[in-house]
C-alpha cells in the first residue's frame, strides 16, 4: 500500500502537468535547454501581460460599482416625498432544493425607476443563498429572482401593488411566490410630505 499510493500521486501529478507556451510533452522535450529557457521567459511575459490585464478589469469594474453606488446615493437624497420608498422583508424564506429556507431579514431603498440588486442571506451563512433584483415604479414594489424573470417571466415575481395612501401610512403585504420567496413585505414613503 505504501508504494502505491507515490505511485498514484506520480501519475496524477505528470497527468496535470502543463508546459508553457501549450506546447505537448512530447513538443516541450524536443526543445533544447535554451529554447526552454526562452520559451518559459515567453509564457512568464504573456502571465504578466494577461495579469495585469485582469486586474485593470477588476479595478474597472470596482470603480464602475463605486459610481453606481455614489449615483444611486445621490439619487436618493434627491427624490421628493413619494419616490422613494423603504422596505422590509421579514419573516422571509426562499425555495431551494425543494424546501422553504429562513432567511435574514432584508432591507430595500428603492427610488422611483431604478432597479437594485438584492442579496438574500440564510442566517448563520457568509455566503449569499441568492440574489434577486428590485424596484419601485410609483404604485408597484417588485422583487424579482433576476434579470430574466423580470423581462420574460413575471409569475415568479413579488409584485406588491398600493396607492400613495398605502405608501404613506406604511403598507404590509404577505408575499407569497411558488419557488421563490414567501413572508411578509412592509413599504412606506421616505421622508415626510411637503404641504
Amino acid at each position: 500500500m505504501r508504494t502505491f499510493l507515490p505511485l498514484v500521486l506520480a501519475i496524477a501529478i505528470s497527468g496535470c502537468t502543463t508546459y508553457p507556451l501549450g506546447l505537448d510533452e512530447e513538443s516541450w522535450h524536443e526543445l533544447s535547454p535554451q529554447q526552454k529557457l526562452e520559451a518559459s521567459q515567453k509564457q512568464a511575459d504573456l502571465d504578466q501581460v494577461r495579469n495585469l490585464r485582469l486586474a485593470r478589469e477588476a479595478e474597472a469594474r470596482a470603480e464602475a460599482a463605486r459610481e453606481a453606488a455614489n449615483r444611486l446615493m445621490l439619487l436618493r437624497q434627491q427624490a421628493k416625498y413619494g419616490e422613494r420608498v423603504q422596505c422590509v422583508l421579514e419573516p422571509i424564506s426562499h425555495h431551494r432544493s425543494g424546501n422553504w429556507r429562513k432567511l435574514e431579514p432584508v432591507a430595500l431603498d428603492l427610488v422611483l425607476g431604478v432597479q437594485v440588486e438584492v442579496e438574500l442571506f440564510e442566517p448563520g451563512r457568509a455566503s449569499r443563498a441568492r440574489e434577486a433584483i428590485a424596484w419601485f415604479d410609483g404604485q408597484r414594489v417588485q422583487i424579482c429572482p433576476g434579470e430574466y424573470a423580470a423581462r420574460y417571466r413575471s409569475e415568479a415575481c413579488i409584485i406588491a401593488v398600493g396607492h400613495y395612501r398605502d405608501y404613506q401610512r406604511g403598507m404590509r403585504r404577505q408575499i407569497d411566490s411558488k419557488g421563490f420567496l414567501q413572508g411578509q413585505l412592509d413599504c412606506s414613503f421616505v421622508g415626510r410630505e411637503r404641504y
